[in-house]
């Protein structure tokens, strides 16, 4: 894929019709402690136009992955989640479906907790953009954590994928999330695995070796990973 000097394509393919009241959702986890400060939801989107060589969601790229659920009832569930204090959006690429995701940040804020998206694009890309539902997401984000991945790069730790991606505060609720001593950034790369009644889910940024290691170690305890579909919801 070509892209510029912000990581935008150059020529992306058409996407899908976008939606405010309809999110096109890969997968849901109600509890994460490595996907930002605290003790979030996240929520993955599908489809992604980035192609990140070495994604680590690379089931995620397709738009026709996932299911269709409308944004009131993601916002019910979260709401339903009373120990969580944010949310975190990841995908797939959540950008490409940025209206929805806006209404779903507003209801977050109203509900007092705090919004942090992972986006393969870069702020000044995003910013520079006549698209005004991203412009709508952006205002509603209080941590971004922006760029390509970059294996190639090497592991970051903390919160990124990779050393080239930023983690940057846009509102004064995400500047206190940064500096507050409840939600300093891991220096080393954390992950979350949990064995759930849709399988096993990976929250995190691992290392490119992670899943190797992964399948052998739980081999030895009698697990075995082997894909499925699975219904993501609720």
């Amino acid at each position: 894929m070509n892209l510029d000097d912000t990581f935008l394509p150059l020529r992306p393919t058409p996407a899908p019709p976008e939606r405010d009241d309809v999110l096109r959702v890969g997968a849901f986890q109600a509890h994460s402690r490595v996907a930002g400060p605290g003790l979030r939801c996240v929520i993955w989107v599908a489809g992604c136009h980035r192609r990140c060589p070495g994604c680590i969601k690379p089931d995620l790229f397709d738009f026709n992955t996932g299911e269709d659920i409308h944004v009131s009832t993601i916002i019910d569930r979260i709401r339903s989640l009373k120990e969580i204090t944010g949310v975190t959006f990841s995908g797939g690429e959540p950008f490409e479906q940025p209206s929805a995701l806006a209404r779903v940040a507003h209801a977050v804020h109203e509900m007092s907790r705090d919004v942090l998206v992972y986006t393969g694009y870069r702020i000044e890309a995003l910013t520079a953009a006549e698209n005004v539902g991203r412009h709508s997401l952006l205002r509603e984000v209080d941590i971004l954590v922006d760029g390509e991945y970059r294996g190639d790069l090497g592991s970051a730790g903390g919160w990124r994928g990779s050393p080239n991606q930023r983690i940057l505060a846009l509102t004064e609720r995400g500047r206190d999330m940064l500096s507050g001593s409840r939600s300093s950034c891991p220096e080393d790369a954390s992950v979350q695995v949990s064995i759930e009644s849709d399988g096993l889910r990976i929250t995190g940024c691992p290392d490119r070796g992670f899943l190797n290691r992964l399948e052998p170690e739980l081999g030895v305890r009698g697990v075995t990973i082997r894909p499925d579909v699975r219904r993501i919801w609720p």
